[in-house]
């Protein structure tokens, strides 16, 4: 019995049980949509290769670029966000049948470390995660999501609020 996921083989598996539903779904990877906008009950996506879908729905499985994509349909602007980048360690050898958490502190939901078997990699264990306050987006990409970053953020009085409250709490800034 498994507790991790591998999200991959569950997403292809959702893709062929959605195309069984004999509706209309189509998928498409590996394209960046660099603009998004709705005109009435329709969703218009340009992609860099210049093409363009429109669709009732849109799921977007962006990570730290959600909320971006979000904006640019005019859906959560009350929203903020401040991406965390995290990182894992991994043995070379299988140490735990499982995931391990350490108790977690209320201040700092969902960053217990933890160690689980990675299915990606033999099932040797991974340690993590690590945590860093990045001001970009993507992390391995240079300064290209910078712009984005501060667009996601969405600066104001009530950001520079919480921001200066979470960095004077020592648990929080500290982690």
């Amino acid at each position: 019995v498994f507790t991790t996921v591998d999200f991959g083989k569950m997403s292809i598996n959702l893709i062929e049980q959605a195309q069984k539903q004999n509706k209309n779904t189509f998928v498409a990877f590996n394209q960046e949509i660099v603009h998004i906008e709705k005109k009435d009950d329709i969703f218009i996506l340009k992609t860099s290769n210049h093409q363009e879908y429109h669709a009732k729905s849109v799921v977007v499985n962006a990570g730290a670029h959600s909320l971006y994509l979000a904006h640019k349909m005019n859906l959560g602007m009350d929203k903020s966000c401040w991406p965390v980048a995290g990182s894992f360690y991994l043995t070379k050898q299988k140490l735990l049948n499982g995931k391990v958490y350490m108790v977690q502190n209320p201040k700092l939901p969902f960053a217990a470390l933890h160690g689980d078997p990675d299915l990606l990699a033999d099932m040797n264990t991974r340690f993590g995660p690590t945590a860093l306050v990045i001001p970009k987006l993507e992390r391995y990409h240079g300064l290209k999501s910078v712009p984005e970053f501060f667009e996601a953020l969405k600066l104001d009085k009530t950001v520079l609020k919480v921001t200066f409250n979470m960095f004077k709490d020592a648990t929080i800034r500290n982690y």
